[in-house]
């Protein structure tokens, strides 16, 4: 059944598609944001334009587009244009700051042999900000380093307009055409691909948001969610109202915030592949509950399949095909959690660091020795060598070291 904020607002969304048409929508934008997690922005603008909505069946989907095709946005409609950088050789470093200061630290490298292209409208639609953004070719790495940086977690969701897009996070790699959804999660290192000059769409969410409602959120990031499904062009209908509209809401925003979640969360469900097998709702139900609860206590040396299973009340055996239909086990999925988590506190940038033995424990690990060999086993190397790689990537952003994820 569908969440009740997305019911109430499918009547919307289809009074939305009924008066859509191409073209621009330029309206002002009045922002003043407050957030424990993103600081306080201020800012005077003008917003975006809007192309159709997508639709599922036959057709390609279309996505909001950062700068209409057609015209140039109007005077004071950007928040950042590289173009006012009057020495060519500092555009692409300016234009990194930018992403540093509006999104989350990160480091920007381009096959262009001049970076010349680059400018942003940013808006907030109360903890969720929103970039119409366009930029010549770029590659952006999301480092171990940045992530030990001050700042909230967030996944990162991308629509491109023309160009095909790379993502690459946990060992995954996914090809986005215009039209796919997918996204990425900065707690973790990622790589960001896109070979073309292009004019996207960039929503910052914090990650309580997502995990509130897909607790798996991590295990489907770099996954392409085809624009085709008819959940995934709800959602893109739904962002592209949000786009249109969202400078003119006031008191709506939180409302229309968690509209958005619950679509987001029901077009990556309904797309997973697990969910379009023969995986029955009951089944997946039972695993999203295992999920919360390894989330809730991956920390207790004592988890493992039979305590999760008596907690959900369901057989050993029974959870266990669970896993093992989507090549998945229990322990696996445990051990990772622990070590992706053994990772951040590893990252933290703090003057008194938690030695390799405390990070254990706090993981779940009872055996120092057994935590280093599994660790190094998921990551390819040890806690103390990936501590120095950390620290060295703080030190020169300029380090690209490859780690594995599992």
């Amino acid at each position: 059944m569908l969440p009740n904020s997305v019911l109430a607002f499918l009547g919307l969304a289809a009074h939305a598609l009924i008066l859509g048409s191409a073209g621009s929508f330029l309206g002002q934008s009045h922002c003043v944001y407050n957030s424990h997690q993103c600081g306080t922005i201020r800012f005077l603008g003008k917003f975006c334009s809007l192309e159709n909505s997508p639709l599922p069946h036959g057709r390609e989907p279309r996505l909001p587009t950062a700068v209409s095709d057609s015209s140039p946005p109007a005077a004071g409609a950007i928040l950042f244009d590289i173009a006012s950088i009057k020495v060519p050789g500092r555009r692409l470093s300016a234009w990194t700051d930018a992403l540093n200061e509006h999104y989350y630290s990160l480091d920007v490298a381009s096959t262009a042999d001049t970076f010349d292209v680059g400018r942003m409208h940013i808006t907030d639609v109360a903890s969720l900000r929103v970039g119409a953004l366009e930029c010549d070719p770029m590659t952006v790495y999301r480092r171990p380093g940045h992530i030990a940086d001050k700042g909230g977690e967030f996944y990162m969701i991308p629509f491109t307009t023309r160009s095909p897009l790379l993502l690459t996070q946990f060992g995954r790699e996914g090809r986005f055409l215009p039209g796919d959804v997918g996204f990425v999660a900065t707690h973790t290192p990622y790589i960001y691909n896109q070979p073309m000059r292009d004019r996207f769409t960039a929503l910052r969410v914090p990650t309580c948001l997502v995990r509130d409602r897909v607790p798996y959120a991590d295990d489907l990031t770099a996954k392409v969610f085809s624009g085709r499904g008819a959940m995934v062009a709800i959602f893109l209908s739904y962002t592209h109202s949000c786009l249109k509209y969202g400078p003119e809401l006031t008191d709506e925003k939180p409302g229309v915030l968690r509209c958005l979640m619950d679509l987001f969360a029901l077009a990556i469900s309904a797309s997973n592949s697990a969910v379009m097998s023969d995986e029955t709702s009951v089944r997946v139900a039972h695993r999203h509950r295992a999920v919360r609860f390894i989330e809730a206590n991956f920390a207790s040396p004592d988890l493992h399949s039979g305590a999760i299973a008596r907690a959900l009340r369901l057989s050993p055996r029974y959870l266990q095909k669970i896993f093992a239909d989507r090549g998945e086990t229990l322990s696996r999925v445990i051990r990772a959690r622990r070590i992706a988590e053994a990772r951040r506190l590893l990252e933290r940038n703090e003057s008194r660091k938690p030695s390799v033995a405390q990070v254990a424990y706090a993981v779940g690990f009872d055996d120092v020795a057994h935590f280093s060999r599994t660790f190094r086993e998921i990551t390819g190397v040890t806690p103390s060598t990936y501590r120095g790689i950390v620290n060295a990537e703080s030190s020169d952003p300029g380090t690209n070291t490859t780690i594995l994820s599992d």
